[in-house]
């Protein structure tokens, strides 16, 4: 077993086993169904990618673990303790994009910026669903690549406003 379904194993704080899926969850990778041990069913899937990276991870039946009063705000911390186990550097290039509470779950994404204007690339970076009670339940990284194309010609904040009310019909 690699270092990184070690690594899962610990962070699930159960005896689990790994059994490698029929499916590729992940285009880029090996998939794996976990299970408690002794249990006969999976209660979780993972991918792990050539470079031993855990790519995805995502519980079969996310609403069977529980909920507490945490807060929104209490959300990026929990993130950030998971992309840090299992993606050391992740935080140096993603930052946060978002945390949309949804009652439980909450949605924690982190990505990347363009370089020039500054504004959030979708689809690249990480995502992860967290319940109420802070247990990571979902999760996925997409490192791109990002293929940005910037106009020749930008037009201003008043030029944008004038053609807008020029085609716009009251």
């Amino acid at each position: 077993m690699g270092k990184t379904l070690n690594q899962l194993a610990g962070w699930l704080e159960m005896n689990v086993t790994f059994t490698e899926s029929e499916f590729d969850f992940s285009e880029n990778g090996e998939s794996f169904y976990i299970m408690e041990e002794g249990a006969d069913e999976a209660f979780a899937v993972c991918t792990v990618d050539a470079e031993d990276r855990l790519m995805h991870f995502e519980y079969l039946d996310p609403d069977e673990y529980g909920t507490s009063g945490s807060k929104p705000g209490d959300m990026p911390a929990v993130a950030e303790a998971f992309i840090r186990e299992f993606h050391p550097d992740g935080l140096k290039t993603y930052r946060l994009q978002s945390v949309i509470d949804l009652d439980d779950p909450y949605l924690v994404g982190y990505g990347i910026q363009d370089e020039r204007y500054g504004l959030d690339l979708p689809g690249i970076g990480f995502s992860l669903t967290i319940t109420a009670a802070g247990k990571v339940v979902q999760f996925s990284f997409d490192e791109g690549p990002a293929d940005v194309r910037y106009p020749e010609h930008v037009i201003s904040e008043e030029e944008a406003k004038e053609a807008y009310m020029e085609r716009t019909d009251f």
